[in-house]
């Protein structure tokens, strides 16, 4: 049996732990898998919010002496800096790792591309490394780009990242391509799909949900502001918040920004029945994250049977069809977007019937299918 190491260094909540799950579960049954990570990971939680059924016993490494290790000095430089060190730490592990991979047959990393010294496979959600190398829309800050420095050093950044490389949308695989001169395969990340119903437009809430993360970089104060605008047009819609607080003091400024206003309501992190009866009891969804890599949130609103107005930016645009009523550049223009649509019930319809058929076209089985397909292809290229 082939032995196969799946890389994810750090886990938290979102799509880059939902692709590992799947990539994990896809595996499973057929190789000799392990999970190569710095992180303590809660398997039977992740598979509860992922709607996976990874072995529980999966084997880990390294051992929890050198996971502690790495944790401890990056949390000890976060409290240092004041500011999260993520990147520069994985960076560390991806040499430690470099130095025993020599294990495995092949090595599948679901958090960005590096030369691991063995047979890869890499998806790519956005490059991390040679972000000096971004379109000028991407550019980060002066510190920004003296931290992405750090992270190359540290990291020892690839040239070319080797072994095929996977991108989460056309969009990031045109970036990859910008600063490594090849172009991945597209195989968008995994969607689950399970537990969704069918449900009448007439019998939904005329009003939103923004699901995902609660942190800065997801412009929650945006949504905000376009829902009170929207609502100052004379249209009684209100905004439900769902996803995990990682940010205490954003979050704190979003409810003092909010005030008494009880139609955008916070529900934190919730468990996946709830999700669900909130996305199937709404007419739309919100998401107001820019250049989003692909945005699993906005096609899981789309499963869910909503209309979603996303930012035009990024490859969330591939999941509404690059539709012009449902992109937006500015809180103005989402407001007089939605504002249009919510006069005009017939173009609610055929907005609605353009978007993709979700399980098709991002469903977890699909993901999985596509995935086992290139590590089978892989593997039998180095036979």
């Amino acid at each position: 049996m082939k032995k196969i190491g799946v890389f994810h260094p750090l886990f938290g909540f979102g799509g880059g732990e939902a692709v590992c799950m799947n990539v994990l579960e896809a595996l499973q049954s057929t190789y000799d898998l392990t999970l190569v990570t710095m992180t303590e990971v809660d398997i039977e939680t992740m598979n509860e919010y992922y709607d996976t059924a990874v072995d529980p016993d999966l084997s880990v490494e390294p051992g929890k002496a050198v996971r502690k290790t790495f944790r401890g000095s990056q949390r000890a430089l976060d409290r240092l800096t004041g500011a999260a060190c993520g990147r520069l730490h994985v960076g560390l592990f991806t040499r430690f790792v470099t130095q025993h991979t020599d294990q495995f047959d092949l090595l599948v990393s679901t958090f960005g591309e590096y030369d691991f010294g063995v047979q890869s496979v890499q998806y790519i959600h956005l490059p991390m490394y040679n972000r000096h190398l971004f379109p000028p829309a991407l550019k980060p800050g002066k510190m920004q780009q003296i931290y992405d420095k750090l992270c190359d050093i540290t990291a020892g950044k690839p040239d070319r990242p080797d072994g095929t490389l996977i991108a989460n949308s056309d969009w990031t695989a045109q970036i990859t391509e910008r600063l490594y001169g090849v172009q991945p395969e597209t195989v968008y990340p995994p969607i689950a799909v399970d537990g969704f119903a069918e449900s009448t437009w007439s019998g939904r809430e005329n009003g939103f949900v923004t699901i995902g993360r609660v942190d800065r970089t997801k412009r929650i104060e945006d949504m905000i502001a376009i829902i009170q605008g929207v609502r100052d047009r004379g249209h009684d819609v209100h905004l439900h918040v769902i996803g995990p607080e990682t940010d205490e003091a954003y979050s704190r400024s979003l409810r003092r920004q909010c005030g008494d206003d009880r139609e955008i309501v916070f529900e934190g992190r919730l468990d996946r029945s709830r999700l669900i009866e909130l996305i199937e009891s709404h007419k739309f969804g919100l998401h107001a994250k820019r250049y989003e890599h692909f945005g699993m949130a906005v096609a899981e609103l789309v499963a869910g049977g909503t209309i979603p107005f996303v930012h035009d930016s990024g490859g969330q645009r591939e999941i509404v069809n690059r539709d012009d009523r449902l992109v937006y550049d500015s809180v103005a223009q989402a407001i007089e977007q939605i504002d249009w649509l919510l006069e005009r019930p017939p173009e609610q319809r055929d907005a609605r019937a353009g978007l993709p058929e979700v399980a098709a076209q991002y469903g977890t089985d699909r993901f999985q299918k596509a995935t086992r397909a290139v590590i089978e292809r892989t593997l039998g290229s180095t036979a």
